[in-house]
């Protein structure tokens, strides 16, 4: 319930974003006036995100297929782990090593082709894009602060929401109680 609702929330955000008046064609970066980033930049963590999600949501059928890939990256694991342990030649173990690093990418390499399309989320593409578009931002960033950010009508609303929806969820249905603390701004600010 809370993340099928902060899902529909996030999706209301991209869509507001994807009818701004900006150029679609413009690229992601962490400085979009001068450094372009490569199209396959952050590759790596969208494939380490998907791979973690179709591990928790595997179906039976998938699991047929990925189950004789597994118990072979488990005996060539085994296989070195003996190797170590037996005190054999560093060449053996290392085309043992070799072996069991291939099983492993052929292993991610059919996890990821059963994945559906939607599993995974590249959150550093999103965080750039709230920036841009100034759903939030760091506060006191000249100052040196961290920690504290400012955030725009769009962000208070998206927050106000997120807010309500956690609010409903935990405190309410769990009769939590809520504390309200005041807000302090840090010394070097006010120098």
């Amino acid at each position: 319930m809370f993340v099928g609702a902060f899902l529909e929330t996030l999706g209301a955000v991209v869509a507001i974003c994807s009818r701004s008046p900006l150029s679609p064609s413009r690229t992601f970066s962490t400085c979009h006036v001068c450094c372009k980033l490569p199209a396959n930049w952050g590759n790596k963590k969208v494939r380490l995100h998907k791979l973690v999600a179709v591990r928790k949501m595997t179906k039976p059928e998938d699991d047929q297929v990925l189950e004789p890939l597994r118990s072979s990256v488990k005996e060539q694991g085994d296989l070195v782990r003996k190797l170590k342990e037996m005190g054999a030649p560093e060449l053996d173990i290392k085309k043992a090593v070799n072996e069991l690093k291939a099983r492993k990418k052929i292993l991610e390499d059919k996890e990821l082709q059963l994945a559906p399309v939607e599993a995974g989320f590249d959150r550093l593409r999103m965080e750039d894009l709230l920036r841009r578009r100034f759903f939030y931002d760091q506060s006191f960033s000249i100052y040196g602060v961290a920690g504290q950010f400012d955030f725009s009508s769009m962000g208070c609303a998206m927050k106000t929401q997120l807010l309500s929806l956690w609010r409903s969820h935990f405190v309410l249905e769990e009769q939590m109680l809520e504390v309200d603390c005041t807000v302090l701004t840090p010394e070097p600010v006010l120098k």
